[in-house]
Formats: C-alpha cells, structure tokens, sequence
C-alpha cells in the first residue's frame, strides 16, 4: 500500500537483460525513498529476478507483478517511469488519462531510457511526447555529460582502501557477457606475474571460469544491491556489464572495463566510444590509449595473444593500473559532487 509520504513513484519494468534493467529500476526506487521520502511501487513483469537484488529492511518500495497494474483499484502515483520503453498498462494508463479528464493534476510521467554520454542527449533529454489522449510522456536520458538527466547516485560509506602490501593480489571483478573473450583474458592473465583473486558472482550466466595460474576464481552467490555495491567499491578493477555495473563502477570510483549490451549492425559502438571519451579525459595519453585498446578488445570478442618480446595487452593494463586508479577516483568525487538524477527528478516534479 502506498503511504502518506510526500510523493508517490510507480515504475514499470519489463526485464530484457537480466539483471541490468531490474537493477537500474530499483537503484532509481531506492534513490526516491529512501532520499526524498517518496513512496515507490516497481511493477515488473519479472519479480523473482529483481527479489534477490532488495537490500534487507528496504522501506517505502514494494515489488509487484505486472498485472497489479491493471487491477481497477490501483491508483496511478503523482509520478510514473517507463523504464526503457516498455508502455504502460492500458488500463492504467487510462486511468492516468481519466484523472486529468475530471480536472485533476495528471501524473508527471516519463520514459526513462539508457543512459549514454553521446552529443545529442542534451538536445533529447526532457522533450516532452504529447499524446493522444492528452497526457505527455518526457524523456529522461541519464549521463554524465551536461544536457542528461544525470545517474543515479545512493549514499554511501567511503570504501576501506588501505594501501595494498606488496604481492598481495589484486581484487577483481568478472561479470560479462558469455560472448566476452574471458577465457582468453584468462589465461593471458594466469600466465602473468600478478596474482589476481577474481569474484565470478553467480550472475556470471555462462561463465565457467576456474582458477589458473596467477589467477585464483572466487564463486559468491548473488548478493542484494547493498552488498554488491559495497563489494565493488573496495575492488582493484572491475570487468562490468550492461548499465547498472557499470555506473555503479564509476560513482565508486573503480577503474572498469565494461562490456557493452552488443546490438546489430555495431550499433552500441558509439555509445562505448562516447563514454570512454567521457571517462578518459585529462587521463595520461598513454594509460588513456591502453584503456580504448582494452574496451576494443573486450567488446569485439578477440582478446589479442601475448607477442614473444612485447608486453601483452592485460600487462600494459596492470602497468597503467595505479593511473588509472587515481583518475577513477577523480571522476567519481566529480560525479558524486554534481546533482544526480534523483535530484534532478525530485526537482522536476516539484
């Protein structure tokens, strides 16, 4: 039931990858509540794949199926997200239309899309789409470039990072696609000099990856959004995937190397190239160059094999690690410093 908060949220979720569209939805419902008092209902077609995700004692946010929507006593909220362009119920939506025929403030409601740092965002974000029946839909385009809608950015204690001893291993990350070229890296890396502890969640959907050489595979079951991101923020790097890690990976302040949801005709290739133009500027040229070569790689399913004589491109990585490391840092105080989008939202509905 919705409380006597000060705002009411529902957002609708259809989930398409997994883990990545339910977690941005609840990062967006966490934000709400839990920063502006709001009152959150998530309608999603998909509740056991966002239930493990709930951090425990979560207040002011209820999970509901898809078809609760629809019932006749379900009142819209003051504000409703489309997340990523899923379309309402119609009987709801008739519902929204119906209260702005009786004279009443129709909901403020928006489509939340993907979040990108290409150039038209600015010129997208916040259009309004008038429709037919007389309510309007705005898009809502999260980034880290001036014009978005910003990310979204929950509080946080800061992470333990007590100066690594000398040959301790480094704290790693692996969640990517199955189509990722992990076993390759994996084996480059086994064969190197640095030893590596690498957290496979249970997430890793296809990733039987095992322990070898330099590289010791730790399996965890999935954790609550809570844990994970507390998890992330004490990592040395991170291999991301899809939208939410890889935001999350950012705002912590952890160097990433994310694998981007693949599209037909290379069509997420821009939106790869524009965030790591975001990311790499005022980065060393250098430790900016071994990070587009690592992403190119990475994402074009080819991870390169070591050249007898050359360094090897995981070692070019490790040897950029500690610049990369102190930029990440930068960025993120950067991010964190600017409203996010819950902010953003907050002031939008007003």
């Amino acid at each position: 039931m919705l409380s006597a908060a000060r705002h009411t949220l529902d957002i609708f979720c259809r989930v398409i990858d997994n883990l990545g569209d339910a977690g941005v939805c609840l990062r967006v419902a966490r934000r709400m509540a839990g920063g502006f008092g709001w009152s959150v209902r998530i309608f999603i077609d998909a509740p056991e794949v966002i239930a493990p995700l709930l951090p425990p004692g979560l207040a002011h946010v209820d999970v509901l199926p898809w078809a609760a929507a629809e019932a006749p006593d379900t009142v819209p909220a003051d504000c409703v997200i489309e997340a990523f362009g899923c379309e309402l119920p119609a009987p709801y939506r008739g519902r929204m239309a119906a209260r702005r025929a009786d004279g009443e403030p129709a909901p403020r409601w928006l489509n939340l899309e993907y979040f990108s740092c290409e150039d038209w965002v600015a010129g997208s974000h916040g259009l309004p789409s008038p429709q037919a029946d007389g309510l309007a839909k705005h898009f809502w385009i999260p980034g880290f470039r001036a014009g978005s809608a910003g990310v979204t950015v929950l509080p946080h204690a800061a992470p333990d990072r007590a100066a690594r001893r000398a040959g301790a291993p480094l704290q790693a990350l692996l969640f990517c696609y199955p189509y990722a070229p992990w076993a390759a890296w994996l084996a480059q890396a086994g064969q190197g000099g640095q030893t590596i502890e690498l957290w496979v969640p249970a997430a890793g959907h296809g990733l039987h990856a095992a322990s070898t050489g330099a590289v010791k595979v730790v399996r965890e079951p999935l954790m609550d959004q809570a844990r994970f991101d507390a998890r992330l923020a004490r990592l040395d790097f991170a291999f991301v995937r899809g939208e939410d890690s890889v935001v999350q990976a950012i705002v912590s302040g952890v160097p990433f190397i994310w694998n981007i949801y693949a599209q037909d005709d290379d069509a997420h290739q821009p939106k790869l190239a524009a965030l790591l133009d975001w990311w790499c500027a005022g980065l060393h040229r250098d430790a900016a160059a071994v990070m587009q070569q690592v992403h190119q790689a990475w994402n074009s399913r080819r991870w390169p094999s070591a050249e007898a004589g050359v360094p090897s491109l995981w070692q070019r990585y490790l040897d950029m690690l500690p610049m990369l490391t102190e930029h990440a840092r930068r960025v993120a105080r950067r991010v964190r410093a600017e409203a996010d989008l819950g902010t953003r939202l907050s002031q939008w509905v007003g």
